[in-house]
């Protein structure tokens, strides 16, 4: 997820306060966050479906919500339920330990690093496989079928699809890099050059003191997250052509 649309200072105290003496809040931060996110991967198939011609001499003619969406939601909220569950038994182990032990393990760090690595693996895994689902879907299998043939496809050539998988990331990371130049040079490097006392152009939060500051917040928050997610769109043209210069692509 992409963050250079944010004030880093502003953002840093907006965090660190929502989870230490504001937690009456992190429930709803939480709900809308995920609910997002969940928006966000169904907006990303519907691009990916309606970027993927319709063969010819297809099979049966499947449709988008019925054939896609519904077993793709469906999958998702399994995954999250998983995650939710991760979530549960880090805060358990942490409670175990202080009341019988009184050892105060840390809590913050594993949840931001299980957060992070749920909502990068989500994203990668639904780009890779609709990649490969969403053709075989449009020939007529079933999303179960193509599940299937992309697990074969991963289990059955393990080393070649992980090696190729391994330079995609990478290549995701640099692309990911070079984003973070040009908004630096482009945005914060003008307007510290002409006043180093000026505050940058990135969006700036202040402190939550009520349910409606809470969804305010978190609203500016996603809205940073879209204007980087935008400004890395030709990034991802450059990528998938390197993708397809370098025959990453799977299936």
């Amino acid at each position: 997820m992409l963050v250079f649309a944010f004030d880093q200072t502003s953002f840093s105290e907006w965090v660190i306060a929502l989870i230490s003496y504001q937690r009456q809040y992190l429930p709803v931060f939480s709900f809308l966050i995920i609910l997002s996110f969940v928006i966000f991967l169904i907006l990303k198939a519907l691009a990916q479906w309606k970027a993927s011609p319709q063969p010819r001499n297809s099979g049966p003619r499947r449709y988008l919500v019925r054939d896609l969406l519904a077993p793709l939601v469906i999958r998702i909220h399994k995954g999250l339920l998983v995650f939710i569950l991760g979530l549960v038994a880090i805060f358990l182990i942490r409670s175990v330990y202080l009341y019988f032990y009184r050892v105060d393990l840390p809590f913050l760090r594993p949840v931001f690093l299980l957060t992070r690595f749920a909502f990068v693996f989500g994203i990668l895994y639904l780009y890779f496989f609709l990649g490969v689902a969403i053709p075989l879907i449009r020939k007529g299998h079933s999303f179960q079928r193509a599940q299937q043939y992309f697990n074969l496809l991963f289990f059955s050539h393990w080393k070649k699809t992980l090696l190729q998988l391994v330079v995609q990331i990478l290549w995701i990371v640099l692309s990911v890099f070079a984003l973070e130049i040009v908004i630096n040079s482009i945005l914060r490097l003008p307007v510290l050059y002409a006043d180093p006392q000026a505050h940058s152009p990135f969006l700036h939060f202040s402190e939550t003191k009520t349910i409606g500051q809470c969804v305010a917040m978190t609203f500016l928050f996603l809205l940073g997250v879209l204007i980087s997610n935008l400004l890395y769109c030709p990034f991802v043209l450059i990528t998938k052509k390197g993708f397809k210069l370098l025959n990453l692509e799977l299936g």
